[in-house]
């Protein structure tokens, strides 16, 4: 069972979070801070069977009850036994999506299509429709009473309770005996048939409820959310010998190692001395694979009453309490996030703010590891060195306007610059890092980032891999760079847009470098041009920016500077990548001639 997407309602700063989409391995949380990324992980913790929400996680200010929707894709292998038709096996042979829902009262719903396929909605509207002549006779009998039971009869009329009409049942019963006991009550015999036409309404519809039963059912077989915070959970300095079956640590240890707490309790004193080497030298083994930032080793030893946790430096040992905050998180996090994927049934683990200890490289290690991790995966950042440059679609932007938590799928409609500062700085780092691995002798230098993601995409349109694209850091900085490049013995062209800009810098090549030499200097070959409008006017829209009705009178360049042009160029060329994308005639012929003049120059 894979979730698809999740959408919150009235959940602390959450009023409606939108869809919200996830990858099928990691989902990326990214905004500043407040923005209520810790709550859209709450509140998926919510929806577990084992938890319910509380008062404290209604908005303030706000009408309304947390709801959570999750929407399902699911064989009917997985389905429960409950009730699986022939007519449901048939449809979900290619998988089947459903939406599963958990209201404040901890009921849970599914969708009318669904139901609908496996032949539980007519009984659902069914029970509805009684539903409705029950609120009638409850009407009816209201009124009833009040003409024809005084007030010194004391006797109450019951409320009908949805979620208990066994109660609700009882208590009508014990008030038509209260009725007909009672002399200060006339009209007995009418007030009391229609009470009894009331209960037999209720045991209808305490009958008819095969799709809450089935939802409920249901639920238990959804991926269960598991939330790791950071220093809610660290590594203890040691567990008692008494204590180990109660332990989440040694529990943890038994799913990603051979520990035997058996042996430790009562095993020989040789078992035990080869059991600790086996088992440190192992678990170290596969620790090492995801931590590089030292030499540093997990120790497991123990006494006749103690299991003590150590971790190893330089040949000394310390408690994990003595070491810095961020190993202790990563310890933890490694421990119980990797059990957590070794469980029987499915883990859906979230993880709010990984790594907030650790240094730049030491965050690299966390994504190595979430990324070799079998589990669907979602947390929240704000650090860029989590985000992968090359796999920025794992990215959700979390942002919040009005006093409302909202998520957005697709970055480029994202204004908000701290937002995505985490994201462009990503972005960022993945480009400057071209100049230190020129493998290309021939390499065209651009003007910005965008220029590197659009020229880039171009290339693999149109197959060409024989030029390596290098940003240059802005138009007055390219000379730099392609002077270092020249003198690594590299063959260089200056790509410029067919603009002021090109005018005015190909001025101060001619005159201030000497290394320099025109047929090294050239232009988008559209009239007065920028990168962007390479692309048809339709397809800029259309692939990039995602509109319909546009102003052609436009360019496309000029609209982009109203818009976060890098990381349109970034999608643009993910979607080229990933084959995403159909290129009209008019791009193609325009791209053809761009990277036609690019060929001849090398």
């Amino acid at each position: 069972m894979e979730l698809i997407s999740f959408r919150i309602f009235n959940f602390k700063s959450i009023i409606d979070s939108g869809e919200c989409y996830l990858s099928r391995d990691l989902t990326i949380l990214a905004g500043k801070n407040e923005s209520g990324k810790s709550n859209v992980l709450e509140a998926l913790e919510c929806f577990n069977v084992d938890k319910e929400f509380s008062e404290d996680h209604i908005p303030v200010h706000k009408d309304g009850e947390p709801r959570i929707e999750l929407t399902l894709r699911i064989g009917h292998e997985e389905l429960p036994t409950f009730k699986v038709t022939e007519e449901i096996k048939e449809l979900s042979k290619n998988e089947l999506e459903l939406t599963l829902t958990k209201d404040f009262s901890s009921n849970y719903f599914l969708d009318e299509e669904f139901l609908r396929q496996i032949g539980l909605l007519e009984i659902k509207k069914a029970r509805y429709k009684v539903r409705e002549d029950i609120e009638k006779k409850t009407s009816e009998i209201n009124i009833l009473h009040d003409e024809n039971v005084s007030r010194q009869a004391e006797v109450k009329l019951p409320e009908v309770i949805y979620n208990n009409l066994e109660d609700s049942i009882k208590r009508f019963k014990q008030y038509t005996n209260q009725l007909n006991n009672n002399s200060h009550v006339s009209n007995v015999n009418t007030l009391t048939q229609e009470v009894n036409e009331l209960i037999s309404l209720l045991k209808i519809n305490k009958n008819d409820n095969d799709d809450l039963r089935y939802a409920t059912e249901l639920a238990h077989y959804v991926p269960y959310f598991v939330l790791f915070k950071s220093f809610d959970d660290i590594l203890p300095n040691e567990i008692e010998i008494d204590n180990l079956s109660n332990s989440k640590w040694i529990k943890a240890f038994e799913k990603i190692s051979d520990i035997d707490t058996s042996l430790i309790k009562s095993g020989g004193n040789l078992q035990k001395v080869n059991h600790k080497k086996r088992l440190n030298i192992e678990f170290n083994e596969e620790l090492q694979k995801y931590w590089k930032q030292d030499q540093s080793e997990v120790l497991i030893e123990w006494d006749s009453d103690t299991v003590l946790f150590f971790i190893s430096e330089e040949n000394e040992h310390f408690k994990p309490s003595m070491r810095s905050k961020g190993k202790q998180w990563y310890l933890s996090f490694y421990i119980l996030v990797s059990a957590k994927t070794k469980e029987e049934y499915d883990n859906i683990i979230l993880i709010d703010e990984p790594g907030l200890y650790l240094h730049a490289k030491a965050q690299k290690d966390i994504i190595k590891r979430l990324n070799d991790l079998p589990s669907q995966i979602l947390f929240s950042t704000h650090s860029p060195y989590l985000i992968s440059n090359d796999r920025l679609h794992r990215v959700r932007a979390v942002l919040k306007e009005n006093n409302n938590t909202t998520i957005s799928n697709k970055l480029h409609k994202v204004s908000d610059k701290e937002t995505l500062t985490p994201v462009l700085t990503t972005i960022g780092l993945g480009i400057n890092d071209g100049i230190s691995n020129v493998d290309k002798i021939n390499n065209i230098i651009v003007e910005g980032p965008s220029d590197y993601y659009y020229l880039n995409a171009f290339m693999k349109i149109m197959n060409e891999n024989s030029v390596n694209i290098i940003h240059g850091g802005g138009a007055t900085n390219m000379p730099h760079v392609g002077t270092i490049l020249q003198g690594w013995g590299c063959d260089i062209y200056y790509l410029f847009d067919n603009d002021n800009g090109y005018k005015e810098a190909k001025k101060k090549l001619d005159k201030d470098w000497e290394c320099t030499t025109k047929d090294m200097i050239g232009k988008i070959p559209l009239a007065n041009a920028a990168i962007e409008d390479v692309l048809s006017k339709d397809l800029y829209h259309s692939a990039i920016l995602e509109t319909g009705k546009y102003d052609k009178r436009k360019k496309n360049s000029t609209i982009a500077k109203k818009t976060d042009k890098v990381l349109n160029a970034k999608l643009f060329y993910e979607k080229v990548l990933n084959g995403g994308i159909d290129i009209d005639d008019e791009s193609k012929e325009n791209i053809k001639k761009l990277i036609d003049i690019l060929r001849k120059k090398f």
